[in-house]
């Protein structure tokens, strides 16, 4: 018992009807963007949508830009390395190592623009880092056999799109793509894409030697090492990238259901369990999403809650849902995709 005002007021809002969900971020689709006679879509501006579609639709289509701020200055000096000032690090390191740049080189450079913790804890970092970059190095030089020669991409689709754009690393086996990123669904998406531009350029008679395309990059856990994506040639790879255009001008107009980790594990997951276990799949893929979704300022924007980002397939629903999404985007990569450690 208590004559607390604050405690009586919150007893009473107890007995008031629970308010109703948040109402959808957009209350129809918007209208389809309107575009040049001869306007061309890039495979950069394809790749770029794929990456975050949400992120994509706020930003190009509303003008809002929930990440633009300026960076947080350190008021003091680093002790240890954050994740991602060790992947910025890792990243240059494995870009001057490929280029056969010796890593003393940069750590001088490091080292002065405050990057690095002093003394013996910047040196232990940097070895460390310097340990993992250098076999996911020694693997791609292996891979990239010969002189890479660029691949420029310029045709119209089954669909009436014009798709423009170049590849730089194509070498005598493919395109191979190295990061000292852990390798997730985004990029495994961003390499499908080129890896279909790639493909459909070969089927135009290009003339280039192969159609595999390989990413190189860190497993998801320290004891994977390193992780290598080959994708194998495709079959009608226009028709594949036709899908992925319609799907890249809905999401102009409506937030898509499609965080590419998430997805990818998803159908990843239903591929290895088989569709009795879809269920499992899914309460596992809905745990993911509301961490995304807690997490990420552009899905909290673009989705009234984490159950809007499942979505249904049924009659009446603005858009397909996440697993509809999931299995659309990914089943045909995962159809070509060969992975090894």
């Amino acid at each position: 018992f208590s004559f607390s005002a604050l405690d009586c007021a919150g007893a009473a809002s107890l007995t008031r009807p629970i308010r109703s969900a948040a109402p959808a971020f957009l209350g129809q689709p918007l209208p389809a963007p309107a575009e040049e006679p001869a306007a061309v879509l890039t495979l950069d501006e394809l790749t770029s949508f794929f990456e975050h579609p949400a992120r994509y639709l706020l930003r190009r289509r509303l003008g809002i830009d929930l990440g633009a701020r300026g960076p947080d200055l350190p008021d003091r000096e680093p002790v240890a390395l954050s994740g991602l000032d060790r992947y910025r690090i890792g990243d240059r390191l494995l870009a001057i190592d490929l280029a056969g740049v010796s890593p003393d080189s940069i750590a001088t450079v490091l080292r002065a623009a405050g990057h690095l913790p002093v003394g013996s804890p910047g040196e232990c970092a940097l070895a460390d880092l310097a340990a993992i970059a250098e076999p996911l190095s020694r693997r791609l030089h292996e891979l990239r056999d010969g002189r890479p020669a660029p691949l420029s991409i310029d045709g119209t689709l089954i669909d009436g799109t014009r798709l423009a754009g170049q590849l730089d690393e194509v070498w005598e086996r493919g395109p191979v793509v190295g990061q000292f990123a852990r390798v997730n669904g985004r990029h495994l998406l961003s390499l499908w894409i080129r890896h279909l531009a790639y493909c459909w350029q070969l089927e135009r008679g290009a003339g280039a030697i192969a159609g595999q395309s390989f990413l190189v990059g860190r497993g998801a856990d320290e004891e994977d090492g390193i992780v290598e994506a080959r994708l194998r040639p495709v079959a009608q790879p226009g028709r594949l990238l036709s899908d992925l255009v319609a799907l890249q001008r809905l999401g102009q107009r409506e937030p898509l259901r499609l965080i590419p980790k998430v997805a990818y594990r998803y159908a990843r997951a239903i591929r290895q369990r088989g569709d009795d276990r879809q269920s499992q799949a899914l309460a596992t893929a809905r745990r993911e999403l509301a961490d995304e979704h807690a997490e990420d300022p552009h899905l909290g924007r673009a989705f009234a809650g984490p159950g809007a980002l499942v979505g249904s397939d049924e009659p009446g629903s603005s858009s397909a849902s996440f697993e509809a999404l999931a299995r659309r985007v990914f089943d045909p990569l995962l159809d070509h995709l060969d992975e090894g450690r």
